[in-house]
C-alpha cells in the first residue's frame, strides 16, 4: 500500500510541476516581431543564358526560346500585379503595428495615396511567425 501511494504522491508531484508554468497566450509578446526585408517581396531574375556553351540543334534553340519567352511574360506579369503589394510592404516597415484582440499576433494597417489599402497581420506561434498580407483598392 505504501508503494502505490508513493506511486501516486509522485505522479501528481511530476503532473503539478508540469502545469505550473504561467500563462502566456501565444503571440503575447510586448513587442512586434521584426518584419520580414522587403527584398523578400521580390521576384529573383531568370535572364541570362548560363549553360548555354555547347551548340544546340535548331529545335532545341526554338524550345528554349518559346520556354524564355514564357517564362519572361509571366515574371513580368506577376511584378506588375505585386507592384501596390509590395510598395504597402515598403510602407508597413515605417508603421507601428497594434496587438490583435485575442493577443495572438500583430497587425499594421496601411494605405497609399493611389487608394490602395492593406492589411499585414502577423501571428506568432512558439517559433515562428505567419504572416498574411490583404490587399484591398484599385480595380
Amino acid at each position: 500500500m505504501k508503494k502505490v501511494s508513493c506511486i501516486v504522491l509522485a505522479a501528481f508531484m511530476l503532473l503539478g510541476t508540469i502545469g505550473c508554468t504561467s500563462f502566456n497566450p501565444v503571440g503575447a509578446e510586448k513587442e512586434a516581431p521584426n518584419l520580414p526585408p522587403e527584398s523578400s517581396m521580390s521576384i529573383p531574375s531568370f535572364a541570362g543564358t548560363e549553360g548555354l556553351a555547347k551548340e544546340a540543334i535548331p529545335e532545341t534553340k526554338i524550345a528554349f526560346g518559346l520556354a524564355f519567352l514564357t517564362v519572361t511574360y509571366w515574371t513580368v506579369t506577376v511584378k506588375l500585379a505585386l507592384l501596390q503589394p509590395y510598395a504597402l510592404f515598403a510602407i508597413c516597415h515605417s508603421t507601428q503595428p497594434t496587438p490583435l484582440p485575442d493577443n495572438s499576433g500583430w497587425v499594421w494597417n496601411v494605405s497609399d495615396n493611389k487608394g490602395f489599402s492593406a492589411e499585414l497581420t502577423g501571428r506568432v506561434a512558439i517559433d515562428q511567425v505567419q504572416w498574411t498580407m490583404s490587399v484591398s483598392g484599385g480595380n
